[in-house]
């Protein structure tokens, strides 16, 4: 008795998204064995005479030459199975379709929760939150639901774009979450999870991403003066973050999480040598005589005495990679908390966060006449680019009044 394949829409069971699995069925001697090939659609987007999807389907062409390979696939074992011969059922044959590499059996959820895991696991809490952060965003872009890798097209991606613009998201944040889940597709790949030519993003890029310049805060001199010359008392709730911020433009734009996990002994005299937790690179920095009064008061306040660290941001509760992300978290939104206060206090319009102590650094550098290379260094950045991102955007009265006197 001859073998035979055939696509159909199983009607007898419907899914989460409301759809019905599509599925091979492969019949030999009049017995029948069903192999699903990843994929759904609904009763309304499928042609039941032809056993294809309609044009109407939100997947068409994705679809129509997933189910080519998929048939092709089944043919070219069915007819290995003939040339040789070998008797077998139709449930054997199933079995060695279902062998065939090119179909993820792990779902794009599950596998989510397993590199975040393993991210965990090696303490790259920030990189496991970026990929928890996507998961979270696909996931309530399908309304909940999990699916499979053979689900993911160009037709799926650029719906996923549509529907985070429609949240008007920044364009950084759009380009975070497609970058890490291409990454974690990449992932797939590598783990043989998904087989090594599945590449969904293939022919989609990036470069409008890349283009768009994130407007950088930064405060002119001035403003950086009267807010380090400040009277804010050590009794005020403002007092730490009113530290930190300075703390941050005195040390050369030094990140917050670096702040956080500076300890006493990364203190030398009136030097400081500490290691970036983000690219690992060591920096030396000769210390500001306001850095050396801020350290005076935290060494002579002992805030935290049974804690290694210089501020007041960690204690012995915080041990693991991962209660200190969450530590650092929580902190910093306290931190940005009190720096809008103190902006409002002292009637500025630019809106202050962590982030404005670096970029204030680089920007007044620049605007003294510091050359890019030198800036790109005490900043630790790969490239005179990267620096220039930080730079790029002087303070619009400064800008107009150099060109002016320099057209009269």
């Amino acid at each position: 008795m001859s073998s035979s394949l055939k696509v159909i829409l199983f009607k007898g069971k419907i899914l989460n998204n409301g759809e019905h699995p599509i599925l091979i069925r492969v019949t030999k001697d009049r017995k029948s064995s069903y192999l699903s090939i990843g994929a759904t659609s609904s009763l309304k987007n499928w042609d039941v005479r032809t056993g294809l999807p309609k044009k109407s389907h939100p997947d068409f062409k994705e679809l129509l030459l997933l189910i080519d390979i998929k048939r092709a696939e089944a043919s070219s074992l069915i007819f290995g199975i003939k040339t040789a011969s070998t008797v077998v059922s139709a449930h054997e044959i199933k079995n060695k379709i279902k062998g065939a590499p090119s179909t993820a059996s792990q779902t794009v959820g599950k596998f989510f929760d397993s590199f975040i895991s393993r991210m965990e696991n090696a303490n790259r809490i920030g990189y496991a939150d970026a990929f928890q952060f996507t998961k979270n965003s696909l996931m309530n872009f399908r309304n909940k639901h999990d699916f499979n890798f053979s689900e993911v097209t160009p037709s799926f991606l650029v719906r996923y774009e549509e529907y985070l613009d429609g949240r008007n998201l920044a364009s950084n944040t759009i380009f975070l979450y497609l970058r890490t889940f291409k990454t974690l597709i990449n992932y797939a790949r590598k783990d043989g999870v998904v087989s090594k030519e599945y590449d969904p993003f293939e022919g989609i890029s990036f470069a409008k991403f890349r283009r768009v310049k994130t407007r950088k805060r930064a405060l002119p001199k001035e403003t950086i003066l009267k807010f380090m010359n400040l009277d804010v008392q050590p009794s005020s709730h403002l007092y730490n973050y009113w530290n930190y911020f300075r703390f941050s433009y005195l040390c050369w734009g030094m990140n917050f999480i670096d702040t956080a996990y500076l300890k006493w002994s990364d203190i030398h005299g009136d030097t400081l040598v500490y290691t970036r937790q983000k690219t690992g690179d060591e920096f030396n920095i000769m210390l500001a005589p306001q850095v050396i009064e801020i350290l005076k008061y935290y060494r002579t306040a002992n805030l935290n005495p049974l804690a290694p660290y210089v501020f007041p941001i960690f204690n012995e509760i915080h041990e693991s990679a991962k209660s200190k992300s969450y530590r650092i978290k929580k902190v910093r939104k306290q931190y940005n908390d009190a720096l809008k206060e103190i902006g409002e206090l002292m009637g500025i319009s630019t809106k202050l966060t962590s982030y404005v102590a670096r970029h204030s650094f680089a920007n007044v550098l620049r605007q003294s006449g510091v050359s890019t290379t030198i800036i790109k260094d005490a900043m630790g950045h790969e490239s005179e680019a990267m620096t220039e991102v930080y730079t790029s955007q002087l303070d619009a009265s400064i800008l107009g009044n150099t060109i002016n006197n320099s057209l009269l």
